[in-house]
């Protein structure tokens, strides 16, 4: 009997061993999910939300609003945490944002925002480190340089006796870091030339080959000079773009205030846009048809003000006779008949003048 008892006992604890969900249920609670969303563990939260039991429309209702509230909690949080962490990762603290980045995936899991964010911010992170070490090597690759020649001075001056074999032995390590900083020169090179980061490239090739010059180092720094002579071909053929993109802009505005001073009768300012057009050098059909029209205006508009001047000539107005004639003129200033006619007027001007004069003394 006792026998059996054993077995019973045996049965039934390893159907609970190998049962526990229904554990996790049985210990899943309100009161531990509350906790869990105090502590901002929301994915955790979600998780034991699922385990409990669902009797009932009432308490499916219940199970679905709790839901929700998390779910709106857990945005929240996410939201907040993408903030801090751009706050970091504008000051430059990468580390610190990339620390929040983590928590906040593990309390919210499976979230595309902040994966999305934690891998832009590593890339961030690799691409920055990288270049502060590349400036590390160059750094101490220009202080090594600097000591060789003192170093041989040094020896020059004094090698024997202790010194003179510490000094030797100095500059022996010297050599030795300069020709191991070599390789990662012609590495740092390499990258970015691959990378169009010319100026970096030209710094850590010119050292390299100050170093020691090869053909590797010659071959790097002739692709380096092609580089940049065709990036300088890009920018003066973009630079030519633009401007031409602007003296167009220009042209088509010019263009549009030609018209609108044909039609407002404004001809001196329209001789004005004209002259700036063909100082633009803008040729066109339509640019021909408004010279044209302009030359038509101006010509009808020279012989009203000739009229105008010689009525008023004939009406002995000659002041006013030849203040039309001159304004005639501004239009056509190589007139000759309008010339001729300024001309007379000044002539009887100063007779006028001479005669006022002479009546005018005692």
């Amino acid at each position: 009997m006792k026998t059996a008892w054993f077995w019973i006992v045996v049965l039934v604890a390893g159907l609970l061993q190998a049962c526990t969900p229904l554990q996790n249920i049985l210990l899943a609670s309100d009161e531990r999910i509350d906790r869990l969303v105090t502590a901002q563990e929301y994915g955790q939260a979600l998780a034991m939300l699922e385990m409990l039991p669902q009797e009932g429309p009432g308490a499916a209702r219940a199970k679905e609003r709790k839901r929700r509230q998390i779910e709106a909690l857990m945005a929240d949080y996410e939201r907040r945490a993408l903030a801090d962490a751009r706050r970091n990762q504008a000051k430059g603290q990468l580390a610190d944002a990339l620390a929040l980045l983590d928590l906040a995936a593990r309390r919210v899991p499976n979230s595309a925002k902040l994966q999305e964010a934690r891998t832009a911010l590593q890339t961030q992170q690799t691409a920055r480190a990288r270049e502060i070490d590349e400036r590390i090597l160059i750094a101490d690759t220009e202080g090594l340089l600097r000591q060789v020649p003192l170093l041989a001075e040094r020896i020059q001056i004094k090698s024997d006796g202790a010194d003179g074999a510490d000094v030797r032995r100095r500059m022996k390590q010297t050599n030795a870091l300069l020709k191991s900083s070599r390789s990662k020169l012609m590495e740092c090179g390499t990258r970015a030339l691959d990378g169009g980061r010319l100026d970096r490239a030209e710094k850590c090739l010119t050292l390299a080959r100050r170093i020691e010059d090869t053909p590797d180092v010659a071959q790097a720094i002739a692709r380096l000079n092609d580089q940049k002579a065709a990036r300088t071909k890009q920018a003066r053929a973009k630079k030519q773009r633009t401007e031409e993109a602007q003296r167009r802009k220009e042209s088509e505005q010019l263009v549009e205030q030609l018209h609108e001073a044909l039609a407002a009768a404004e001809l001196t300012r329209a001789q004005q846009i004209l002259s700036q057009l063909d100082s633009l050098g803008v040729k066109s059909d339509e640019l021909v048809g408004l010279r044209q029209a302009l030359n038509s205006a101006i010509a009808a508009k020279v012989e009203e003000l000739l009229e105008q001047g010689n009525a008023l000539y004939r009406d002995e107005k000659v002041q006013e006779a030849k203040t039309t004639w001159e304004a005639a003129l501004t239009l056509d200033p190589l007139n000759e008949r309008i010339q001729a006619s300024i001309e007379r007027a000044n002539t009887v001007l100063k007779a006028l003048q001479e005669l006022q004069q002479k009546s005018a003394l005692p």
